[in-house]
């Protein structure tokens, strides 16, 4: 049996990180720095997409392009109805060249998406989160280090689409 780490890693010896753009983000607070509830709940998620281009500069090299979104929230704990305190929301463009002469599996691509997208968008993300819970009056915020899980998948066997 193969992992997402396995299959992600075929892809990731095959590319170099171009860039990391901040595509979006929003930051909604419902917070009073004196009028905290003693105790929050936090939630972050995110969630990843890929898509294979070519360099507009040169149309011969292909690139990756994965967008990483994430999402951060805090809530009152312990109340019937927990009041929302903070939503900041960020979505990443990251950009990797891809080496031309590589022939990997559709579903390399993908996994390579789900593990190196967040762990590379991760520090920018963090740095993000930590600056604005302190801009609204939280306490910083301070994201734990990303730790991709390594799962067990079934082989792969589909060649990744044509580009134009």
């Amino acid at each position: 049996m193969t992992t997402n780490l396995e299959l992600a890693g075929k892809v990731a010896r095959n590319v170099e990180l171009d860039a990391i753009n901040l595509r979006y983000a929003k930051v909604e607070s419902g917070c009073e720095p004196g009028d905290l509830p003693e105790e929050l709940s936090v939630d972050v998620q995110y969630r990843t997409s890929i898509n294979h281009r070519h360099r507009k500069d040169e149309p011969s090299s292909p690139e990756l392009a994965v967008m990483v979104d994430f999402r951060f929230h805090v809530h009152g704990a312990g109340e019937e109805v927990p009041a929302e305190i903070l939503s900041l929301e960020a979505s990443y463009l990251l950009t990797y060249l891809l080496n031309p002469e590589a022939t990997l599996e559709e579903d390399c691509f993908k996994h390579f998406a789900e593990v190196n997208g967040p762990y590379n968008a991760w520090p920018y993300w963090r740095e993000l989160v930590q600056s604005v819970t302190g801009r609204v009056g939280l306490p910083g915020f301070v994201v734990p280090v990303f730790r991709p899980a390594s799962v067990e998948v079934e082989g792969s066997t589909k060649k990744p689409p044509p580009t134009a």
